[in-house]
């Protein structure tokens, strides 16, 4: 018996699998199935229900998070361990699999168990469109037939038991609690002192920025919850609201406490803070975090200026602009910092951003702090007023937000559709990336630099079994001055081993060059025997059976870490800092340079980039528009322990990928080194701190994508509109 009904079962999903695929309902229903995309609105959506539902909505949401808890978890860690049956995209032929398969078992659907037992619940309390939440519940539960990853048994099976759970709890609240209505009414009560405990501490100036301050810093690697940044500002706007009457110099302090808080919690790693730590850096760590703010600040009090002399709608619809001009402003020069550009905090939401291909990271940007404003304006309204929800004034705001979230999550679904559906067949190089576990303070005690490279060549050579076309090595993973002459032999024992393997090797390594005088020696030149060296931190393509080394020096260096800013027009301030762990001293590089990688009649144009290059789109951007078909990123990330900042840096690889439709190897010394794709799916993902090797195939690209070609657009639109509203802002000053 049960067997004829699997039979049964596997052919009404393959009918239903290979039916209507039409790529509009493929985008529609990829949407559905990512729970990703609704979390702000389910956020909003229990939040008003307690906040406005009066004792109804609030038992709603009590009995909302009981279900969803336990039907989420009984389901997937009780019932499918159970019957463990496998997807259908994991074991028949045929079958149309969009968005990829998924890991786990197949029976039941948590998809189609939760969103009924939501729809149960909605419907017992809000009767009034139960209908709606029935049918939004049949979407979300088809999309996953409709993507090849559920059987309809799994459908029926979870939304059976989703609702039988739900009314479980509905009836046991209901007989158990037959007063609930005065229940919660006490609890109303005390909800009402914790109101007002509230009401009491947001008056208490520095609360709401500190509010803030976590959020946004919560947003960041490797938190998997930037969702914190689409209302991160919102309590920061309420506060400036209230410090509207008080002196410019108040304002500036609640605005510098927010941005002080949102520094110190996602950059407090760049301390290291570890016992074999450089002093250096915590020093530095702690003057970014005290300076830092400050730039932060900039475009809010424009906005509190905007604010006050032009009126609120205004100063929210400027915003957006005013913050997006900021972050490109400050990406560029010699303090440029772009690490906590707001769009950062959305690597993890590859399906909502795939738009930066037009837009670059600054879009990402945008959009967030319009969802700030948008948010905030509809929270002031509704707390301005005891009328419903469903008013103009409400309602369109929270239509244009509700477009914000859509269209970009569509649009991520449209891509990997394509995707999935007319697969391209792109020529790949197939690279091999050597992960050493090297202590950076070590690296640079002068002690066994060269055998550090013995090390390096032991694990490259177990890695050509799987014949790579190319193999990289980190940054400086070659820690001397190799084409100095006094390390010539090391130079011709690093050429005998590329020959020896018959494979291109990319490497970091340090660079000099030498002058008689200055100029044209670059000012930071340290003088040496009555002439100058020229130190760079670089990388170079050494090719078997040719002496020709093809080489590129880093062009962005980290501001007092690996370069004292301003030394062009502040000569005085050029050994200002010499740091003695390898870091400070460097010069600059002046040459776009990519390399042209061939083996075995394949040839690639790689740009590898070093570091903390890898945070600058337009940079970035440069390299790809004048013909890199791939990119690398060598880094050396070992000084920052197991903190944020590794996981950070690598996942900000993303953005760069998904901006220029660029595959990327990544190699770091301790980790984190990964192959990632140009639609931003990370790959071959390593440990921190393990020392290993890792084969892939990165595809090569010539097209390239509309920011490739033109750039940031959008940030100097930004700019236009920004200018506007400062002219009318200036003019009602003067007035």
């Amino acid at each position: 018996m049960t067997q004829p009904l699997i039979d049964a079962d596997k052919w009404l999903f393959l009918f239903l699998n290979s039916s209507f695929h039409w790529a509009p309902i493929d985008v529609v229903m990829m949407w559905l199935s990512e729970v990703k995309h609704f979390y702000l609105i389910y956020a909003l959506l229990l939040a008003f229900l307690f906040w406005k539902g009066g004792t109804q909505g609030r038992c709603a949401v009590f009995v909302i998070i009981i279900t969803i808890l336990l039907t989420d978890q009984i389901s997937a860690h009780f019932i499918k361990p159970l019957v463990e049956r496998m997807r259908p995209c994991h074991e028949l032929a045929g079958v149309v699999n969009l968005g990829g398969c998924g890991e786990g078992y197949s029976f039941p659907s948590t998809h189609a168990t939760n969103m009924f037992a939501l729809a149960v619940v909605l419907a017992s309390y809000f009767s009034r469109r139960k209908y709606y939440y029935y049918l939004f519940a049949f979407l979300v539960a088809y999309s996953r037939i409709h993507l090849g990853v559920h059987y309809p048994l799994d459908i029926i099976g979870g939304a059976v038991f989703g609702m039988c759970v739900a009314w479980c709890v509905v009836r046991t609240i209901n007989l158990v609690y037959p007063h609930r209505e005065r229940i919660f009414g006490a609890v109303a009560l005390h909800l009402k002192a914790f109101r007002n405990f509230l009401g009491w501490a947001v008056v208490q100036r520095y609360t709401l920025p500190i509010v803030s301050g976590i959020l946004l810093g919560l947003a960041f690697p490797p938190v998997h919850s930037g969702i914190t940044a689409a209302f991160g500002l919102v309590p920061l706007l309420f506060a400036i609201e209230l410090d509207l009457t008080r002196s410019k110099f108040a304002t500036f302090r609640v605005l510098y406490v927010s941005f002080f808080i949102f520094h110190a919690i996602a950059n407090y790693w760049i301390g290291g803070w570890g016992n074999n730590v450089d002093p250096f850096l915590m020093i530095a760590c702690v003057a970014l975090m005290i300076v830092h703010p400050l730039f932060f600040s900039v475009p809010m009090c424009f906005y509190v200026g905007i604010r006050k002399r032009l009126g609120l709608l205004p100063a929210l619809f400027a915003l957006p602009f005013l913050w997006t001009v900021f972050e490109y402003l400050h990406s560029i020069g010699d303090l440029g910092y772009p690490w906590l550009t707001l769009g950062n905090s959305q690597t993890y939401y590859t399906e909502g951003i795939q738009f930066i291909e037009y837009t670059g990271i600054y879009g990402v940007s945008f959009l967030l702090v319009a969802q700030n404003a948008i948010l905030f304006l509809v929270i002031k309204r509704l707390r301005k007023s005891e009328a419903g929800f469903f008013r103009k004034e409400i309602i369109l705001p929270m239509m244009l937000l509700g477009i914000m979230l859509i269209i970009p999550a569509l649009h991520g679904e449209w891509i990997f559709r394509e995707h999935d559906m007319h697969p391209v067949v792109e020529k790949t190089f197939r690279t091999a990336i050597i992960q050493p576990n090297i202590d950076p303070l070590l690296k640079w005690s002068g002690v066994d630099e060269w055998n550090q490279v013995l090390e390096m060549q032991r694990l490259s050579i177990a890695a050509l079994k799987q014949k790579p076309d190319v193999v990289i090595w980190p940054e400086t993973a070659v820690p001397i001055f190799l084409n100095s002459p006094l390390h010539l032999p090391q130079l011709r024992q690093l050429h005998s081993f590329v020959d020896s393997c018959n494979v291109p090797l990319i490497t970091g390594f340090i660079d000099d060059s030498m002058y008689s005088a200055q100029p044209p020696a670059p000012l930071d030149a340290n003088k040496i025997n009555g002439g100058y060296e020229a130190a760079y931190n670089a990388d170079m393509l050494m090719e078997p059976h040719t002496n020709v080394l093809q080489t590129y020096h880093k062009m962005r260096l980290v501001p007092f870490a690996e370069r004292t800013p301003f030394i062009s027009e502040l000569p005085f301030l050029a050994h200002l800092i010499q740091w003695s762990v390898g870091l400070s001293g460097w010069s600059k590089g002046t040459d776009y340079t990519t390399f042209d990688v061939t083996h075995n009649n394949d040839s690639a144009c790689i740009w590898s980039m070093i570091c903390y290059e890898s945070v600058y789109p337009s940079f970035v951007r440069g390299f790809v528009d004048s013909g890199a078909t791939a990119l690398a990123v060598i880094t050396n990330d070992g000084w920052y322990g197991r903190s944020p900042g590794p996981v950070q840096h690598q996942q900000y690889a993303v953005l760069r990928a998904i901006e220029n439709r660029r595959a990327i190897a990544r190699c770091a010394n301790t980790g984190i080194s990964c192959f990632i794709d140009k639609y931003g799916n990370i790959n071959q993902r390593t440990q921190l701190f393990s020392e290993t090797t890792i084969i892939g195939d990165i595809a090569l690209n010539t097209d390239k994508t509309f920011y490739t070609l033109h750039g940031d657009l959008l940030a100097w639109l930004c700019c236009g509109v920004g200018v506007i509203f400062i002219m009318f802002f200036v003019r009602e000053i003067i007035r």
